[in-house]
Parts: structure tokens; sequence; C-alpha cells
């Protein structure tokens, strides 16, 4: 979502530190706000959200457009996938594609094990490790154990996905 915040509006209010990836008020805009207050407050999902001239923003976004001075022009991905570390060098401007394969945790949907890329094969009495790549799923193998289909999984992560950071 962009809009027609710039960077030197979001200047006057705010104050960045690409070090820590906070922002601080430069302005006390409400009773409830004042001059140095950390800015934003966790959404359900942890991402820091934060209020600027009637419009709520994605801390990381707005990290993009304090450093940068546009707004990124696709996804932001935290490299390290922790979303509230909004750290400059911990962000950065990617495809859809790649900011899906950078996932570093256990879709909610997988509950046999939580292992990103592993799930429990009944008929099979193993672990099977899978994989999506270009929008298509590709059996790794089974399994004796789920750490031996993490092991797998994340050796074909690292060379079939190009935004594969772990």
């Amino acid at each position: 979502m962009n809009s027609n915040l710039t960077q030197n509006r979001l200047k006057q209010l705010l104050d960045y530190d690409p070090e820590t990836g906070l922002f601080k008020w430069k302005i006390a805009n409400s009773k409830r706000v004042h001059v140095g207050d950390v800015a934003g407050s966790p959404s359900i999902k942890g991402y820091v959200l934060i209020g600027v001239d009637g419009s709520v923003y994605r801390g990381h976004r707005l990290a993009w457009l304090y450093v940068y001075g546009e707004w990124p022009k696709h996804y932001i991905d935290h490299i390290n996938g922790v979303v509230t570390d909004n750290r400059i060098e911990n962000l950065r401007d990617v495809s859809t594609m790649v900011n899906m394969e950078n996932q570093k945790a256990a879709p909610s949907h997988n509950k046999s094990c939580g292992v990103l890329g592993v799930s429990r094969e009944k008929n099979h009495r193993k672990w099977r490790a899978v994989i999506t790549t270009e929008g298509k799923q590709r059996h790794i193998g089974y399994f004796d154990t789920v750490e031996q289909a993490h092991e797998a999984y994340i050796f074909a992560k690292r060379k079939l996905h190009i935004g594969c950071t772990i």
C-alpha cells in the first residue's frame, strides 16, 4: 500500500534508528504520545504498526521510505524472519515468490511436527519432505526421522530458493 505520505513528512514526525529499527516520535501529537516515545504497537501477527496522519503503516515499510525516500516496489522481507526486527540491514524489497521462499517457520496448518517442509505420512510411517518452488510442490523424499526430513528440506531450500537465507 503506497500513500501520499512522503519521506519529508515522515521525517518531520518520526526519528528512525537504522541500527535498532525503532521509530521515535519527534512531536507530541496527542495526550498519549510524548516526544521520544517509541512509535508503534504489534499487530496480531507481530508486525509493528504505526499510525501516521490518520493512516496505519507497517514499520518495515516506513523504514524503507525513511531511508530510501520511496515506497518499496514489492514486499519487504525480514531477512532473518523476525518481523519485529526493522533494522534496515534486515530488510529487502523482494518479489512475492522470494518473500514466500524465505519463510523460517512452519505454516500454522502444519500441525504434525511444526517443522517447515516436513509432514508425517501415516501410510508410509515416515516423515515426508516437500518443497514448493515456482508454484509447484516437489517431493524430496521419505525419511525415518523428522530431523532427517528437515535436513533434506533445508538442503533443497538452499539450492532451489533464490531468496533463502538459512
